[in-house]
C-alpha cells in the first residue's frame, strides 16, 4: 500500500472487511431473499431430535434470523426503544403492590424523570427550580440519590436516538 497510487491499489479478498450481512446465509423463497442462520437451524433440528415428544411444526414456528427481529429493523440497525410503554407498565403494576416499604430504603431517582415531572414556570430562577426539585424529592421519596446520566465525549448507547 505504501508507495502505490490510490487508484491502482486493490485490497486482497482476505484483507477485506466481512460484515454480518455478508456472513448471513440467504436463499430465494417465492422470489423473496430469505436469510437463514444455519447454526440456529442446526440447533433447532438437534433439539427436536432430542425431544421426540415435541411437535416438529412447533420447533420451526418462529422466524429464523441471525439477529433478534424484535431488537433490530430490516436494515440491521437497533430499533428505537419504547420507554414510555415500559414506564406506563411499571407505574401501573407497582400501584397494585400492597407491600410495606421499609424505612431504611434509599431511592435512586433518574434526573431526567424530574425534568418531565415538574413544570418550569416562566421567570423561575435556577435556585427556585432546584428548590422545587428538592421539595418534590423529600415529599415523595424522603432519602434518595438523583442521578443525571449525562453524555460523555465518546460514543454512547444513546447515540442512535440523537440522529
Amino acid at each position: 500500500m505504501i508507495g502505490n497510487n490510490v487508484v491502482d491499489f486493490t485490497f486482497k479478498k482476505k484483507d477485506q472487511a466481512v460484515t454480518m450481512a455478508l456472513k448471513a446465509k440467504s436463499s430465494n423463497l417465492h422470489d423473496d431473499l430469505v436469510h437463514v442462520d444455519s447454526m440456529l437451524l442446526f440447533q433447532r433440528l438437534v433439539t427436536t431430535v432430542k425431544n421426540t415428544n415435541g411437535c416438529l411444526e412447533d420447533a420451526f414456528a418462529f422466524e429464523m434470523c441471525s439477529v433478534p427481529a424484535s431488537l433490530f429493523d430490516s436494515g440491521g440497525l437497533p430499533r428505537q426503544g419504547t420507554k414510555a410503554a415500559l414506564a406506563t407498565y411499571i407505574w401501573t403494576s407497582t400501584k397494585q403492590v400492597n407491600g410495606v416499604i421499609p424505612d431504611d430504603v434509599t431511592y435512586v431517582i433518574d434526573g431526567g424523570l424530574l425534568l418531565h415531572l415538574l413544570p418550569w414556570c416562566r421567570g423561575s430562577t435556577y435556585s427556585q427550580l432546584t428548590q422545587s426539585y428538592a421539595d418534590f424529592l423529600i415529599r415523595h421519596f424522603g432519602k434518595g440519590t438523583v442521578v443525571f446520566d449525562g453524555y460523555s465525549c465518546g460514543p454512547t448507547t444513546k447515540d442512535a436516538a440523537h440522529l
